[in-house]
């Protein structure tokens, strides 16, 4: 293949992923969120109960991974993501496919979602 890499146009399917990035929450710039009481990958495990509902910030693996856990748990998950797609660092094709599977989970996107 004379060292070119894979083709742009090639694609892997699969029956089941995860995805585990093992990343940092970035928080966002949102004014009183250092008051507020929320959530990170780091913590959001640690909770004594299943919230009943969700929102999450970000269009992220990170953020992804933990929208589509909690759905599975039972949570009623709403993902805030600020652009118009997710996974938005990576092919377009992945995002689409992610968005995909968390419809089928029961998870609601906002796109080219703001919060004050």
């Amino acid at each position: 293949d004379g060292g070119a890499g894979p083709s742009p146009h090639a694609f892997a399917t699969w029956h089941r992923d995860a995805v585990s990035t093992g990343g940092r929450a970035a928080l966002p710039p949102i004014p009183g969120l250092e008051t507020a009481p929320f959530l990170t990958n780091a913590n959001l495990f640690n909770l004594d109960s299943l919230p009943p509902r969700l929102a999450v910030l970000g269009a992220g693996a990170v953020a992804l991974e933990m929208a589509h856990a909690f759905s599975a748990f039972g949570s009623e998950v709403t993902v805030l993501a600020r652009s118009g797609r997710l996974l938005p660092r990576e092919h377009p094709k992945a995002g689409e496919a992610v968005a995909a599977a968390l419809r089928e989970a029961g998870v609601t996107v906002r796109y080219n979602a703001t919060v004050e």
